[in-house]
Formats: C-alpha cells, structure tokens, sequence
C-alpha cells in the first residue's frame, strides 16, 4: 500500500467515529486473510478495538437483534471480505437490514458488483464511445463475444468466444452462476502485456490506482502486479 493510499485510509477511519470493529473473513485464502490483517493494523493505528473472526463464527442474538461475534459481542461494524452474493444466501441475511449492523461495504454495494449492470449501461448508453455492448443472452453477441459470470472475480469461469468457438477460458468456483456476454474488444498490448487499471477508492475519492498484466487474455489473481509510480511533476 502507498503512503497515500495508507494515510488517506487512516485518516477515514479516524472520522468514522467507530471504536471498535469486527475484521471478519472466509479462512484458508492466504490472500484475503493478509488483507484483513493489514487492514486491522491501520484500525488499531486510528485507535480503534479489533476483533479478528471467521465469517463462519459470526452469529444471530435473537434477544438482542444483533449480529454477535464467537463470544456473544454485539457486531456493531464490521469489515468484512465475504462477497455479499454468497452472504444474502445464508440463513441469517434476513437479518442484515434490522440488524443495526454497518457492514464496510455496505449491501448496496451488490448492485455495483453485479455485471448484469453492464447490461443496463448499454441499454441506456448504447451511443457512448467508451460503453461495450452487453447482452444477457449470448444469441444477442454475435460470433465474437466474452462470457462472464454475472457475480464473478478475479477471472473466474470467464471465457473469450470468437467465431463460435471458445479460445481461452479460466476455470473457477462461479461456474453456476447467471452469466453476460459482452462484445469482444481488442485492447491495446504493451511488449506483448495485456494490463487492467483498478482503483483504489477511499470514502468516495479514488486516492490511488493499482496494475496487473498478463500475456493472455484474461486478467487473473495470478497475473503480475505492475510497479509503478506517479509523477506529479512530469508534464
């Protein structure tokens, strides 16, 4: 993390007026796990109570209307990295909007998450130069076309079909998902490197930006993250 991207988080936990917050997590992904452990350092760096827990070991108080960590503490706010597609098909999502719980991110964030967006972009801004065409029905794509699942990450079951026959394609845990079929767009190759931008967005500032590459098609956790650096002062 970058200086800036670090004290710009410090600096928003320090306004969100919490004291305590529950770091919670699905186990047995190394990745995620470091995520979250990095995570609690900045909260305890604002001077804020963490407790560390599996997502498995959160539970329902039904006389307190609480959600409640392994050791019967209400969860007032919770960081967690658990996809919400996964968490509103457990038992307890119906509690999720009594719950008074402040989950980061918070649920509405599932709209955003969802490709099937893509699909109400391009009907309302089909006309826009920088909008690919997006269809939930691959006979609407054409020959040439990218399948993905509509709740997907990292690469996961998507699949490049050109001509009608599928040439690359990444296996995944997202297999049965609903999925979209987006036009098929040749981007730009740098030495033969196909990169992606993601940013980094703190409260609602995007404060810093992160690239990986790969020699395929299909941008993966396994691709290379990029060094880089931003020089304010280039012209």
């Amino acid at each position: 993390m970058t200086p800036h991207l670090q004290n710009t988080t410090l600096a928003a936990w320090r306004k969100s007026g919490f004291d305590h917050v529950h770091c919670a997590w699905r186990p047995r992904h190394a990745e995620i796990e470091g995520t979250i452990r990095y995570m609690a350092g900045l909260l305890r760096q604002s001077g804020i109570q963490v407790t560390l827990m599996a997502m498995h070991r959160m539970g329902w108080n039904s006389r307190q209307k609480c959600f409640v960590d392994q050791d019967g503490a209400p969860i007032r706010h919770c960081y967690k990295l658990y996809p919400w597609e996964w968490m509103l098909r457990e038992p307890f999502a119906k509690f999720v909007e009594t719950s008074l719980c402040n989950f980061i991110e918070p649920p509405w964030r599932l709209l955003l998450g969802s490709k099937g967006i893509l699909c109400v972009i391009w009907e309302l801004f089909g006309d826009h130069p920088a909008v690919i065409a997006c269809h939930t029905t691959p006979s609407k794509a054409g020959s040439s076309f990218v399948s993905k699942p509509l709740f997907g990450h990292e690469g996961h079951n998507v699949a490049i079909h050109r001509d009608d026959k599928i040439i690359e394609s990444l296996a995944g845990e997202y297999g049965d998902e609903t999925k979209i079929y987006q036009a098929f767009v040749e981007s730009p190759r740098f030495d033969g490197h196909l990169p992606q931008f993601g940013v980094w967005m703190v409260r609602d500032e995007p404060v810093a930006i992160g690239i990986r590459e790969t020699m395929g098609s299909i941008i993966s956790a396994n691709s290379a993250f990029v060094p880089h650096a931003i020089d304010r002062q280039a012209s």
